[in-house]
């Protein structure tokens, strides 16, 4: 069990910048409406400023 646990933490340190790539696209993709709806509105607040102008 000792062996098991030290290799999951030599996984982890090898391969952390994979673990934060998947893990991003992970929360976007679950949050996609959100984000969506994040991106609609700021570029609508933007497009309507230079409207303005």
């Amino acid at each position: 069990m000792k062996e098991f646990v030290i290799d999951i933490k030599n996984l982890v340190v090898k391969h952390w910048g994979k673990l934060i790539i998947i893990w991003l696209l992970a929360t976007i993709i679950l949050n996609f409406g959100d984000f969506m709806d994040g991106f609609h509105e700021g570029y609508n607040s933007v497009k309507k400023e230079r409207s303005e102008k």
